[in-house]
This record gives structure tokens, sequence and C-alpha cells, in this order.
């Protein structure tokens, strides 16, 4: 019997060593751009029962639609999942999957190199959100033993009105919309280029929720400069995507804008146009899926 209760303590002992050497490897750093992104999940899981409109993507959707329009429009609540591209989409699929029903209406917005690569990431963006964000990992069951002792907590962040970056906790509102580049002045923006290579074929098996008809396709915005240059691989992935009877809100020539409707990086809209392309959306949802 001793020597059970030895073992037992012996084991508990180096349980909790594990757990202190574990938050010294993986330590939580002071809340930043990337860390706004736990808090994005954590209103999808607080909406797991209801019903609502999820917008999945980068920051083209981040940045590039208004969830909170689309909410005050349709009465639905809607959640703008959209942050940054160099997270992926494969990572957290599994947390999304767990937490939407089957009345839930999916805006799927992948930036362009999904197409070509549906798993893309940035290793070093990534690596950041994972090492750093120790909620992240118990949210996505990466750090089981420390959930015990961690008590998730959503924290919509307040707006700093005296930062002039938009890249910080801070940047969202209630519905996940990225807003903290509203009132700044536009910077210069990047171009970007477009594989001709096309892999649309493992989209199914690497986004599960393509499987329901309450899945809709939206292209990111795109520069028109951009297009100009990449219009015969665009059209081509829209033509693809019709063919395999994906349904589609709206058609690629109608997300290209002009530069200057941009405010710094390929995929982020000005918060002016972000509304008005927001409209579009609404228009679609209310012909397609209220009205009948």
């Amino acid at each position: 019997m001793k020597l059970f209760l030895k073992n037992i303590i012996l084991f508990l002992f180096l349980l909790l060593s594990f757990y202190m050497i574990s938050k010294i490897i993986l330590p939580n750093r002071e809340k930043n751009y990337n860390s706004a992104f736990v808090d994005k999940l954590k209103i999808l899981q607080l909406n797991k029962s209801n019903k609502k409109i999820l917008l999945i993507g980068g920051s083209g959707i981040g940045w590039g639609i208004s969830a909170e329009l689309i909410e005050r429009e349709t009465g639905v609540k809607t959640i703008n999942l959209g942050h940054h591209v160099g997270f992926g989409l494969i990572d957290y699929q599994s947390f999304i999957i767990s937490n939407i029903n089957k009345d839930d209406i999916i805006i799927f917005s992948p930036e362009w190199i999904f197409y070509n690569n549906p798993t893309f990431y940035d290793k070093a963006t990534l690596s950041d959100l994972i090492r750093y964000n120790q909620e992240y990992r118990v949210l996505l069951n990466k750090d089981n033993f420390s959930s015990f002792f961690t008590k998730i907590e959503l924290n919509i962040p307040k707006k700093d009105a005296t930062s002039t970056s938009p890249y910080k906790y801070d940047c969202f509102n209630k519905n996940g919309d990225i807003i903290s580049h509203c009132g700044l002045n536009a910077r210069k923006i990047n171009y970007y280029n477009i594989s001709q290579e096309l892999k649309l074929d493992s989209f199914n098996r690497y986004f599960k929720f393509l499987s329901t008809n309450r899945t809709f396709f939206l292209f990111p915005p795109t520069q028109l400069s951009v297009y100009r240059e990449n219009s015969k691989i665009l059209s081509r992935i829209e033509f693809l995507l019709r063919n395999k009877k994906y349904n589609i809100v709206d058609g690629v020539e109608n997300n290209v804008y002009p530069d200057d409707m941009f405010f710094d990086l390929e995929y982020h809209l000005k918060c002016d146009f972000k509304d008005k392309r927001t409209r579009k959306v609404i228009d679609y949802l209310k012909q397609n899926i209220f009205n009948k």
C-alpha cells in the first residue's frame, strides 16, 4: 500500500513538473495581433448551438467583409473568423467542424494561394500562434493537461484610438471584423503573383464543411492590376468551381477593385469599401436563402 501511494505521489510530482516545464518552454506572450484570432475562435465556441452565419478565410474575409452589417440586416448571428492568411485553414478545421451545426450558413472565401495549395500556411506565423497562446492550444486540445488549470474567458478587445498601427490585439469588433485600420491613412500596397497550378479536387478532403449545400464560395477582393495579369487563371478557377456545382455568391470580376480601394496588403480593403462589398453578400443571402 505504501509503495502504491509513493508511486502515485511520484507520478503526480512528475506530472506537475512536466506542466511547469511546459509553461516555461511554451510561454504566453503579451496579447498581440495574432492573439486576437484566439478570441474569434471563442466567439464561435460560445455560439456553437446557435444558428449563425460563419465567415471563413484569411484577411480577405477579416478585412473585406462586415459580419456586423450582415447580422444587422439578416437578424442572424454572424461571426467573422478571417484574420491572417499565414495561419492557413487546416490547423483549426476540426475546431470549426465541432462548433457548427446543420442550420449554419458558411461563407467561404479562401485567398488565391489556397486554390494552388489548400494546406498552405506560413510556418513562422502559425508557430507564433501556437507557441505563445496557451488558450489556442487548449481550444484545439493541443495542451490537454493545461486545460485543467486554464480558465478560458472571452475578451472582446476595446479599440485603442491612440495607436497608428492596425496590427494589434484590439483590432476587431464584437463580430470579429477587423476595424483597427478605420480612420487611419492608407499605406503603399503590395502586389503578388498567382500560381497557374490548381488543386481544387482536394478541397472536399481538406474542408469538410463544403459537403453541406449551405456553404457558399466568395472570391477574395482582388486588385485590378493583379486581375489584369491573371485573368485567365482566375476565370478558370471560377469555371471549375461552377462545374463542380459549388454555390458561388458572385463572379471573380465582381470582386475586382481599383488598387486605391486597398489599405495596404493585397486583400485588405479600406473600411468604406468593405461595407459596399458586404451589401452584395447580403443581397445574395436574402435572395437565395432567407426568401426561400
